[in-house]
């Protein structure tokens, strides 16, 4: 008599990794937060079998380097450490994160050497970045311990930087009161994308944004200065991205804030000027911090490089 033995069933591991690899795809996010389903599936497959390993641990950290802490900065800064000494390829997998650090305030120098730290390890693959931090909590005037100089000397490695979103400001590191002419962004000369909260767009800014023959999209949250703006001043640049997207909460758009948009929006035969409504409560105790995390949101999903309704222009309203 034939012994009846149970079968267990069983996937080929090729499948098994498709699998793995389905669980990424078609996403567009700069980086998924720790408490993701896709973020706790790809770390609970990086310690179930050693087949799966290389194939998890790529995809969390190719998809999934949400550092939102002084702690999780270290750590990774740890893992890295090791990786550089051995010319592991952990680190080309690393091209996208999202950088949350800070508290408070900046002035925390550990931190901010940690920052440097970091982007010193990624300086040869990173190309998409979204920065979430105080950095008007500390000017310079008043930075005793040189945070500013340390988190500008880790901004100076990012030369491959393609897509950079600044959640909080204008990526405000100057490390003397006069601001930078040209902003500090225009040193990356593959930005593609870029995004930034509470900008002052004067001319320095905008003949800054003509320097970057990459960028395509440049997307203004709550911007300064746009009533010294003027159609005729934008045309007289050199080079102008494909879309502006200027973004507000509702009750900034009034007559007055679409009037100025209207002065400038063209036409122009290479640029689209759109707008961009925050849909956000105007009767919030903190419009800024929503804003601003309204801002956070879209850059990690990718949708703030998108949508828009396009500005008419004056010659379309005469």
């Amino acid at each position: 008599m034939t012994d009846q033995r149970s079968v267990e069933a069983f996937l080929p591991l090729d499948i098994v990794l498709l699998v793995i690899d389905h669980l990424v795809a078609g996403t567009n996010a700069v980086a998924l937060p720790p408490s993701h389903p896709t973020t706790r599936t790809l770390l609970a497959l990086t310690r179930c079998s050693r087949a799966v390993n290389p194939t998890a641990t790529k995809h969390l950290y190719r998809r999934c380097l949400f550092i939102d802490s002084a702690w999780r900065l270290s750590v990774l800064n740890d893992t890295l450490a090791p990786v550089e000494e051995r010319q592991d390829n952990t680190r080309q997998h690393m091209t996208a994160l999202y950088l949350a650090p800070f508290q408070n305030s900046i002035n925390d120098p550990r931190v901010a050497y940690n920052v440097l730290k970091l982007f010193h390890h990624l300086r040869s693959v990173l190309t998409r970045l979204v920065v979430d931090m105080p950095l008007r909590s500390l000017y310079p005037e008043e930075d005793v311990f040189q945070v500013r100089h340390v988190l500008r000397e880790g901004f100076e490695f990012l030369t491959l930087i393609e897509e950079f979103t600044s959640t909080r400001d204008e990526l405000f590191i100057s490390a003397v009161s006069k601001r930078d002419h040209p902003p500090f962004w225009t040193r990356w000369p593959r930005l593609r994308r870029l995004a930034l909260y509470n900008a002052d767009l004067d001319h320095d800014v905008w003949c800054g944004i003509a320097e970057l023959s990459e960028l395509e999209v440049f997307v203004a949250t709550r911007p300064d200065g746009v009533d010294e703006l003027s159609c005729d001043f934008v045309k007289s640049l050199p080079r102008r991205p494909r879309r502006v997207l200027f973004v507000d909460v509702p009750f900034t758009w009034v007559d007055r804030w679409e009037g100025l948009l209207t002065n400038i929006a063209g036409p122009y035969p290479d640029m689209l000027v759109c707008w961009v409504e925050a849909p956000l409560d105007m009767d919030a105790e903190d419009v800024i911090g929503d804003c601003q995390e309204w801002t956070r949101d879209r850059a990690l999903s990718g949708a703030i490089w998108a949508g828009g309704t396009p500005v008419p222009t004056a010659d379309a309203q005469s």
